[in-house]
């Protein structure tokens, strides 16, 4: 029986029979390219494509594409929806017949241009303008956000535009950011950067514990910001942390100071930052000086062990208390 479709034609259907005879129908979607910000039509395309009527039940649609990238795979598989490209990710789905097949490809588009445009989260102009996106309240214009971010206004067009694409923010016709999804922001800034391969990092060693360097900073003059656990803890309840993570230009001369020893165990990780965003907004609170929450949550889910936990931990109060610390 030929099916009787919805409003919407889709691209192809797939017939899928096991071999005890069970059958299911699966509409399937080609596109050429898929942004992020595509996926919800696409999604409504295909529920409108759903058949009237027809000789088998369909199954989750499928959406196939040249390349898929990380989070347009995350939000198909989110929908419930299967996906496939020509790199090799896949990730198919069916309750009757029981199939479940997932593998990896590429990461990255192989067939990317040579064209300026974004495509990552990586540097100093992107994690600028995302600490911005975060840390201060839409609406945003791009020439405000350029100027609080510090970024160029070029790099600014070009990551929002990114971002956009991404589904983590929304603009309106004139270009202005009116809406972020700034918890989905920062996982996805923790894919391009983390706190120990973004920075230089030197390890030492506090014979009393890390909570004694926070003790040993207050009244420097030295510049410095505390981040992850120690950062954190003053908004949630964690356990006893066991690294002290701090940022400073000079780790040497701050270790020196503060009388810490380098070389063999360690529980003090300093940080010469890879740009002086990570100084942007800190809080000062008891005379030491913490990063802002923003750059603490990204530093916790790039950790290791318990604290990306940690960092979801925070951003869910983050999520709680916005009106506390979002400008």
């Amino acid at each position: 029986m030929e099916p009787k479709f919805g409003r919407y034609r889709p691209d192809a259907r797939l017939r899928v029979t096991a071999p005890d005879g069970v059958v299911a129908m699966i509409l399937v979607e080609a596109k050429t390219t898929l942004n992020a910000r595509d996926v919800p039509a696409v999604l409504t395309q295909l529920q409108q494509a759903t058949p009237i009527a027809a000789e088998a039940p369909f199954g989750p649609p499928l959406v196939v594409s040249r390349y898929i990238a990380p989070r347009s795979r995350a939000l198909l598989a989110e929908a419930g929806a299967s996906y496939m490209d020509a790199t090799g990710n896949l990730r198919f789905v069916l309750e009757r017949p029981a199939i479940y097949l997932e593998t990896a490809g590429a990461s990255a588009d192989p067939w990317r241009g040579p064209e300026r445009e974004t495509r990552t989260l990586r540097g100093k102009p992107a994690a600028r303008v995302v600490r911005a996106l975060v840390d201060f309240k839409p609406p945003l214009g791009v020439r405000e956000l350029s100027k609080r971010s510090g970024a160029s206004l070029g790099s600014t067009y070009r990551t929002i535009d990114f971002l956009d694409k991404e589904a983590l923010i929304s603009r309106a016709e004139g270009g202005e950011v009116v809406a972020v999804k700034w918890p989905d922001l920062l996982l996805r800034w923790s894919e391009d950067y983390s706190f120990q391969g973004s920075n230089q990092v030197t390890a030492a060693l506090e014979p009393r514990g890390p909570e004694r360097v926070v003790e040993k900073l207050l009244g420097s003059e030295a510049e410095y910001a505390i981040t992850g656990a120690l950062s954190a803890r003053r908004v949630t309840e964690l356990a006893a942390p066991r690294l002290a993570t701090i940022f400073t230009p000079n780790p040497d001369d701050l270790a020196e100071s503060l009388g810490l020893h380098q070389g063999g165990a360690a529980n003090v990780l300093l940080a010469r930052p890879f740009d002086d965003v990570v100084f942007a907004r800190v809080d000062e609170e008891a005379g030491a000086r913490y990063a802002a929450l923003s750059q603490t949550a990204v530093d916790l889910l790039t950790g290791s062990g318990r604290y990306p936990a940690e960092g979801k931990n925070l951003i869910a109060w983050m999520s709680a208390n916005e009106a506390d610390w979002r400008g």
